[in-house]
């Protein structure tokens, strides 16, 4: 029987929290595709990113056949994935948004979530927002300026400066965490960073990882025998960047 591959799209590390979160707990056959050539989707239209992501899936179907597709980052979630569905209609995808309504059924009514500019603007996310919105609570939307960027960097660099701009970005999340109770991260990239939100700011930080699992769960009708290593594909790869990437995502599953 020819392997089926769960694919996993991010523009960079971002989406490796995810993996992890679902490899750890289901045996399958997984591809992560990091298209740091394009890197941050965050500046990128819609109609620009439909069709890097299009190229992307259609690349990757040639050489494997695919059970879903999971976009493992928030923003190409809010402003594309309608699209692609309609594109591929054989395929199944699932996206990944913030968990506000996780942060809502845990008790929480002062939340701030954390998203890219894009992000913030699409009407998907707009009515995640909205449809979610209790009576008593307040959601307060925060873009933080660079700051999958500067996570990306840091992580494939780690040095003084990258580590530096990192900081800055998490002393503007803490300036703004001053009269919330929960932090929502919506963009897979600020995961690796969910420790020193917690610690900086003193709340409880939540991301949408888990319940891409349940997704998938659900989705998923016939479950591989066995679990096997992922296969690693960047769009701007070299052999030291592969290393990196498979070095950090075992990193995470040592961690959790």
């Amino acid at each position: 029987m020819e392997k089926e591959y769960i694919l996993f799209i991010d523009s960079g590390v971002g989406g490796l929290s995810t993996l992890a979160e679902i490899y750890q707990r289901l045996d399958e056959n997984y591809i992560y595709f990091a298209d740091n050539k394009n890197h941050p989707y965050g500046n990128k239209s819609p109609e620009k990113l439909c069709e890097i992501l299009t190229k992307i899936i259609t690349d990757v179907k040639c050489h494997y056949k695919l059970k879903m597709v999971v976009l493992a980052c928030n923003t190409a979630t809010t402003s594309v994935i309608d699209s692609l569905r309609e594109k591929f209609p054989e395929t199944a995808f699932i996206g990944t948004e913030p968990a506000i309504k996780l942060a809502e059924n845990l008790g929480y009514k002062r939340i701030l979530v954390l998203v890219t500019k894009l992000t913030s603007c699409q009407p998907k996310f707009k009515n995640l927002v909205e449809n979610t919105k209790k009576i008593g609570t307040i959601v307060k939307v925060l873009v933080v300026d660079k700051f999958a960027s500067n996570i990306e960097r840091n992580l494939i660099e780690n040095s003084f400066l990258s580590n530096f701009r990192v900081l800055k970005n998490l002393y503007t999340i803490k300036l703004n965490s001053k009269n919330i109770d929960s932090v929502v991260l919506g963009c897979t990239h600020y995961c690796h960073e969910k420790k020193r939100i917690e610690n900086l700011t003193g709340k409880t930080v939540l991301d949408g990882n888990f319940g891409v699992f349940k997704r998938v769960l659900t989705l998923d009708k016939q479950f591989a025998l066995s679990k096997s290593f992922p296969v690693f594909m960047l769009s701007n790869s070299s052999k030291f960047t592969k290393q990196k990437y498979v070095k950090i995502f075992n990193q995470i599953l040592a961690n959790k």
